[in-house]
């Protein structure tokens, strides 16, 4: 994720994991900080090992709500 703001900022990443028709599997947040003009890799793990084999793709949201 990217801040381009002037001041860093907890920011809540949220990640629909889906089928191969697109119906999502489950969806995930995780929240991170972010530093000012900076960017960082957010890693949002599933909830458990169980929906792995279903999920052909993820779509991360594409705008980070500040905390």
């Amino acid at each position: 994720m990217t801040n381009p703001n002037a001041r860093g900022a907890c920011f809540t990443v949220t990640v629909d994991f889906l089928d191969a028709a697109s119906a999502r599997v489950e969806q995930r947040a995780r929240d991170a900080y972010v530093a000012a003009n900076d960017t960082l890799d957010v890693r949002v793990d599933l909830s458990g090992p169980g929906g792995a084999a279903r999920v052909d793709h993820c779509e991360a949201a594409p705008y980070a709500t500040a905390n």
